[in-house]
């Protein structure tokens, strides 16, 4: 399905709006909260399963934005798979809605714009980072033992591993890199790096696979922390 133009486009944004009108209604706070979450789930790096999206968004800076997603999520069927199953990741069922959505002219009052949520994403991460992470998180009975000789490691890492720890550990300095220098967010980050944490997170990217990619994420914050300090 592509996008028809003319009296076919028409038609198309006739049956998103009535299906947002539907589900969401045009009450001012209903559609502050639909367009939060749109946000969060347009601007995450991979889909996330329901669960995972909550559990980011109770850690976001302002307390109007740590709602429960279900207020929006459970009635968004029609458009997005995944939200009858908290373990699914969400995802639209055609790539036209976000087209839909992020056109002020088709959407209307349900239109998608830029806002801070990448801020919200990265403080998010490094909160998630700061009360998820544990020493041997995986429990391994030996440190001697290299991953691949663990028989029930993959099973260990996503009993122990959430989706949403295992999103912040990948995805936190790519967050951070685009946003504004802030002060709350320089102390979450200075939180990590400072820390015992910083080697939990070394430990738990090793567990995923993915230790080569720490090295780039560091850089990531030391530029950001370097562009920031020449700001302020």
């Amino acid at each position: 399905m592509e996008r028809a133009s003319g009296e076919g486009g028409a038609l198309l944004d006739s049956m998103y709006c009535a299906i947002l009108e539907g589900a969401v209604g045009r009450h001012p706070k209903a559609l502050k909260r639909f367009r939060s979450m749109m946000q969060q789930i347009l601007c995450t790096l991979e889909p996330l399963p329901m669960e995972a999206l909550h559990a980011m968004r109770v850690c976001f800076t302002r307390k109007h934005d740590r709602f429960d997603v279900a207020i929006i999520l459970d009635y968004m069927g029609s458009l997005l798979s995944g939200v009858t199953d908290p373990t699914k990741p969400i995802r639209p069922l055609h790539a036209s809605f976000y087209d839909f959505l992020t056109d002020h002219s088709r959407s209307e009052d349900y239109f998608v714009g830029e806002s801070d949520v990448q801020a919200d994403l990265a403080v998010a991460s490094l909160r998630i980072l700061d009360g998820g992470l544990s020493f041997n998180i995986c429990e391994l009975e030996s440190s001697y033992l290299l991953n691949s000789e663990v028989p029930d490691l993959a099973e260990r890492v996503k009993a122990r591993i959430s989706p949403h720890l295992s999103y912040s550990c990948r995805f936190w300095a790519k967050h951070l890199q685009v946003t504004k220098f802030d002060p709350v967010l320089a102390g979450h980050l200075r939180d990590l790096l400072g820390s015992e944490k910083m080697m939990f997170w070394f430990e738990a990217m090793s567990l995923l696979g993915i230790l080569g990619n720490a090295a780039l994420a560091l850089s990531y914050a030391t530029r950001w922390l370097q562009v920031s300090r020449s700001v302020v």
